[in-house]
């Protein structure tokens, strides 16, 4: 009997392979177009995939427990995957977190990794980017931020806008997720 050389079928056609996409990549793919709809979507599906699971946080906050679903704890474990892969358009600047979306280009999530967490405001955790905004200048609400004060100056300020913020997926010229 023939075995199949399974390995083979997933190189590129161009060095001689099947080009078929492995299952498990399959799999990836399908928890993070998931997770990016969860994040992007208004439908019923992901309105209530957040107030089951989020319960008003943002998604670095929320963490799986026991009795939660499968597909949760699934998406979940994907968390670090996609956010990589996604980055926040600046409206409005009220449905972006200053801590966790990475709102200013080219950077990481702005203060989580420069600071302690102990040493941030309790509440900072629901601060939106707006929030440091007042009569269209930015304004320092805490000590915290002086570590990245300066990248903060450097961007925008809108007095006022009709535009909402949004989310960009990173791999792909449309910003929509896609599988291609």
């Amino acid at each position: 009997m023939h075995a199949w050389n399974w390995q083979a079928l997933c190189i590129p056609k161009s060095e001689g392979g099947m080009e078929i996409r492995r299952i498990k990549d399959i799999n990836v793919a399908l928890g993070v177009r998931l997770f990016w709809r969860m994040c992007t979507s208004q439908s019923l599906w992901a309105a209530w995939m957040s107030a089951n699971y989020l319960k008003g946080f943002h998604l670095y906050q929320a963490s799986p427990t026991i009795l939660d679903s499968v597909t949760w704890k699934w998406i979940y474990n994907l968390k670090a995957q996609a956010l990589s892969r996604m980055s926040q358009n600046i409206g409005n600047k009220v449905e972006t977190s200053l801590l966790y979306d990475r709102w200013i280009p080219g950077s990481t999530d702005i203060l989580i990794y420069q600071t302690s967490v102990n040493q941030l405001p309790a509440d900072m955790h629901k601060w939106h980017v707006s929030d440091l905004i007042e009569n269209g200048h930015w304004v320092l609400k805490s000590q915290v931020m002086l570590l990245v004060w300066q990248q903060i100056l450097q961007q925008q300020t809108p007095i006022s806008t009709a535009a909402t913020d949004t989310r960009s997926w990173n791999c792909t010229s449309s910003g929509q997720f896609s599988f291609s």
